[in-house]
């Protein structure tokens, strides 16, 4: 196995946004990852992460009034950005956690966007839980008992010019983390990291006799 991604120590490392990439524009992650084209963010990114840390400190003071009553129903357990790693022997996927209760029974990832968004964390093929459920199933010997997506409205268009701001809905979407699914779903990690793995070696070949 090697990975464009290693950790301090040498050891191959994925992230959920890899597998992802590399399962929506091998192209993409090849020019990110193998190339080292760098992605700086943008106002959606910047958005998502200024909600996930007020939903973190518990500080609305810079959101309208209208923010804050949506901001308030949005669901915020016992801990914030838990580190997990699902060691696969010659590899570990790498993550956080967005919330989880003291038990890691419960996992929560927070999404902001367009309700129509809804369906792309109902697609199977949706997997970011169903990882860190397996994490911490590896961790701790016990599947966590739920797990959803918390997908929190946001409006605006910054590509024309408008400010980002919250909407008025929040909609939640159960994810699968049964014993069976998650068994899949790191099935479908391996898969993706060996093939990651296979146009690596052949493009550090290639670098080689140039």
């Amino acid at each position: 196995m090697d990975l464009p991604r290693k950790d301090d120590k040498g050891v191959n490392y994925l992230s959920y946004s890899q597998v992802s990439k590399w399962k929506d524009s091998k192209k993409d992650y090849i020019l990110s990852y193998f190339f080292g084209e760098r992605f700086e963010g943008n106002a959606y990114t910047d958005f998502g992460s200024l909600i996930g840390e007020a939903l973190e400190e518990g500080d609305f003071s810079e959101f309208s009034a209208k923010e804050k009553k949506v901001l308030n129903k949005i669901t915020r357990l016992d801990e914030f950005e838990r580190e997990i790693k699902l060691d696969f022997g010659d590899f570990y996927v790498l993550g956080f956690i967005d919330t989880n209760d003291k038990d890691t029974t419960i996992l929560i990832d927070y999404k902001t966007g367009a309700m129509n968004k809804v369906v792309v964390y109902e697609d199977e093929g949706y997997n970011q839980l169903g990882i860190y459920a397996a994490a911490i199933e590896q961790e701790t010997g016990k599947l966590p008992e739920k797990a959803w997506v918390e997908l929190i409205e946001r409006d605006g268009n910054a590509f024309r010019g408008e400010k980002l701001v919250l909407g008025t809905k929040v909609e939640k979407i159960p994810q699968d983390i049964s014993k069976k699914n998650i068994e899949k779903i790191k099935g479908v990690v391996k898969e993706t990291a060996e093939s990651i793995s296979d146009y690596y070696r052949v493009f550090n070949l290639i670098n080689q006799e140039l």
